[in-house]
């Protein structure tokens, strides 16, 4: 009798990769990894040009540096939102703890962003589907939070069952939430997960529950 390697079974049940799930890995690893740092290190040498030059730096220039700064600043931005949203499967695959930790990690470079992650113990979730689900609705508050150039701390909380996110003042979240919530459930619907997703007022921003 022939022994069959787990392993190598459970990949022969996956059946073959997505070919276009793999480019969006690959979009998502070239932009994290080769644009994302070279943004970030063009802007130091930015930052080290301005404070060479000091006082005596003319007015003109100081202004088209700022200029240029904020206009990477920018760029950094989009490039990490496109990367949130090119990566398939990220909690599938890493489990919804460590997806959550990376991206609290990633936006954790701009400094007028902050993740605070207060998460259980706990599995949140049953299915690994349901955890994916999760995971893009918190990237998709993130994304539009980093877009929109916000202010602030997004509170990510898990208990079983539930996830709780608290934001900052998000435009598409405060005067869009219909839409919002109804591509999230949409979302939710394509994997085969129930959710019940609830918006609500809170201090200076929006408080979203997803329960599955």
């Amino acid at each position: 009798m022939t022994a069959v390697h787990p392993v190598r079974e459970r990949r022969e049940s996956a059946g073959p990769a997505d070919p276009q799930k793999l480019e969006l890995k690959r979009i998502s690893r070239f932009l994290h990894d080769e644009i994302g740092p070279l943004l970030c290190g063009m802007g130091l040498r930015i930052s080290m040009l301005a404070a060479q030059t000091g006082l005596n730096q003319d007015p003109d220039v100081k202004a088209d540096l700022e200029s240029l700064q904020n206009s990477l600043d920018e760029a950094v931005r989009k490039v990490r939102a496109v990367s949130y949203r090119a990566e398939p499967e990220t909690a599938t695959r890493c489990g919804l703890r460590t997806a959550l930790a990376a991206l609290s990690e990633a936006v954790g470079r701009a400094p007028e962003l902050k993740v605070d992650l207060r998460l259980c113990e706990d599995e949140v979730t049953r299915t690994p589907a349901a955890a994916e689900c999760f995971f893009q609705v918190a990237r998709d508050v993130v994304v539009l939070a980093e877009e929109e150039g916000a202010h602030g701390t997004v509170t990510i909380a898990t208990e079983r069952g539930q996830m709780t996110i608290t934001t900052p003042e998000i435009e598409a979240l405060s005067k869009d939430s219909q839409n919002v919530k109804a591509r999230w459930s949409a979302l939710a619907a394509q994997v085969g997960v129930l959710v019940d997703i609830v918006f609500t007022a809170a201090a200076k921003g929006t408080k979203i529950s997803v329960r599955s």
